[in-house]
């Protein structure tokens, strides 16, 4: 701040200016810093403004952040974490099945918070497995670069207070399925930011609770920025409510997104699209009047109405078989999975 760089109000972990007349932004964790610029001159003048006051290390263009390893080449930039899953994979590699491949993360399988083993083997197994460490890492992964493994990762939470021995057969399969696709990547392209979002739902799937499990995915500039699954916070009581809440969610977080972008100086001045496939949740956000099968529903998920009217967002009707979210609110298998997962990632 006091080489005039101003604190951003959405995120105080960035920081936006203008240095030798060129708009500079710079992004600080802790100890690790990334600054970028359209002109090079004038972040080579922040780095020496660093340098003057502490002892950095320069790290020449981004490579490496947190993990994320970073490939900038001329018309797109690629960001995935294929090391930190060599090293995930070495670490664990005990636990690695070779017998069977795993195509996809998880398997549409019910696994009860309940479940104690049943032989002195799988009690053996379960109390040896590193269960919450295991599950920590994964889910580290699934948040920053791999949304591929987010549903799956997410029922294994569920476990973590009580971890069964269905729950570690399937953190072992997580691990299987990263040692065959352990490059999958986020790729950022084009001139425009083309901010689009998806959002699913699907209804009653928490066998133990009855709640529901949002998806939602936002792309910018052709790769994810955002994504969510997880369970939803009340019982839906029809599939139009479920997909209602999650809706909401979305544009949450489109809505965030967009301040931060005005706040960097990229205001979007026309709505932002969100892809959904229930056509009765699609009528109740844009009908202000409440009828039999909505009057119930809390009435801050009817905020969708106020950013749909102010046309923040548009919601558009999508066929289900080209729901890209699907895979985050649900175990798919083999050919649907894959179609969804190559839509939005890259795939090496």
């Amino acid at each position: 701040m006091s080489i005039g760089l101003r604190r951003s109000e959405l995120d105080h972990c960035v920081y936006i200016g203008t240095i030798l007349s060129s708009t500079v932004l710079i992004a600080v964790f802790v100890d690790d810093i990334l600054i970028a610029s359209d002109n090079d001159e004038a972040l080579l003048h922040v780095k020496d403004l660093f340098r003057n006051k502490f002892r950095i290390t320069d790290m020449g263009l981004a490579q490496e952040f947190l993990n994320i390893r970073i490939t900038q080449e001329p018309h797109r930039i690629v960001i995935d974490q294929e090391p930190y899953v060599i090293s995930l994979l070495e670490k664990y590699r005990s636990y690695i099945g070779s017998r069977n491949y795993a195509d996809v993360p998880s398997l549409s399988e019910y696994m009860p918070r309940d479940d104690p083993p049943t032989t002195p083997q799988q009690r053996q197994f379960v109390e040896s497995f590193p269960y919450p460490a295991l599950v920590g890492a994964l889910l580290y992964l699934a948040v920053v670069t791999r949304p591929d493994i987010m549903y799956a990762v997410g029922v294994l939470t569920h476990h973590l207070k009580c971890p069964t021995y269905a729950s570690c057969k399937a953190a072992c399969r997580v691990l299987n399925y990263l040692s065959h696709h352990p490059a999958i990547a986020i790729c950022y392209s084009g001139s425009k930011l083309n901010l689009h979002a998806y959002t699913d739902s699907d209804w009653g799937s928490d066998r133990d609770t009855r709640r529901s499990t949002s998806g939602v995915i936002i792309v910018m500039a052709g790769g994810l920025v955002n994504w969510l699954s997880k369970l939803q916070p009340i019982v839906a009581v029809s599939s139009m409510e479920a997909e209602y809440i999650a809706c909401f969610f979305c544009v949450q977080d489109i809505v965030w997104i967009r301040q931060l972008l005005k706040d960097l100086g990229l205001e979007r001045t026309f709505p932002t699209i969100v892809q959904i496939d229930n056509r009765s949740a699609h009528q109740l956000a844009e009908n202000p009047v409440h009828h039999q099968r909505s009057k119930h529903i809390d009435i801050k998920f009817h905020w969708i109405r106020d950013m749909v009217s102010s046309r923040t967002v548009r919601l558009i009707d999508v066929p289900t078989e080209d729901q890209r979210a699907d895979f985050l609110t649900k175990a798919l298998r083999g050919e649907v999975f894959w179609r969804h997962v190559r839509a939005v990632l890259l795939v090496r």
